[in-house]
């Protein structure tokens, strides 16, 4: 599975905040095992292209065939709770939506925990020191604490560009450039 947002439709949100809401009755270490055994889940089914994401999301296997497919494979690989809750999914005929599901969940888990995440793309990954600087930076911008990584991008020549959620941070010369020349435009 691919660390790439997926846009997510109101039936993937419906079916991760009604997770996230049995979650609150749990344990920090339950909720978080949960988490990791959902995306272990997702990583051992793989994309759509897997000849097990086809069988679960195929309408002309009979839905009591899939739930079976999934209590052989996963039954004691992970929490009761998140096995009914893929159960349900199958159920209800939305495993097309597992992924969209997955990703809703966690930025519910996110947004609940002040957290937002994404990419910052520079031209050379900089130091430490300096990635804690632009981290602490866009935190204090944003109000939020950031979970991100840095990516190498030969489009940045200086500075950095980052979308954080809702934000879009342009930190790039370029982007000072335009700034510049509008500017002077003006004059």
């Amino acid at each position: 599975m691919k660390g790439v947002l997926i846009a997510q439709s109101k039936i993937s949100v419906a079916y991760a905040k009604g997770l996230f809401l049995l979650l609150r009755e749990q344990d920090k270490n339950t909720v978080n095992k949960i988490y990791d055994e959902f995306k272990s889940f997702l990583d051992d089914i793989g994309d759509k292209n897997t000849k097990i994401y086809k069988e679960l999301s195929s309408p002309l296997i009979k839905t009591n065939d899939k739930v079976n497919i999934i209590k052989n494979i996963f039954d004691k690989k992970m929490e009761k709770l998140l096995m009914n809750f893929i159960t349900l999914i199958i159920e209800k005929g939305r495993f097309n939506h597992i992924y969209e599901i997955y990703e809703a969940c966690l930025l519910l888990r996110d947004e609940n925990d002040g957290v937002v995440r994404g990419e910052i793309r520079v031209a050379k990954t900089p130091d430490k020191n300096r990635q804690d600087t632009i981290i602490k930076s866009l935190s204090d911008v944003i109000g939020k604490k950031i979970l991100a990584k840095f990516v190498e991008d030969e489009a940045v020549i200086a500075g950095f560009v980052t979308l954080m959620g809702t934000h879009y941070v342009d930190y790039s010369l370029s982007n000072h450039l335009k700034q510049m020349e509008t500017e002077l435009n003006r004059s």
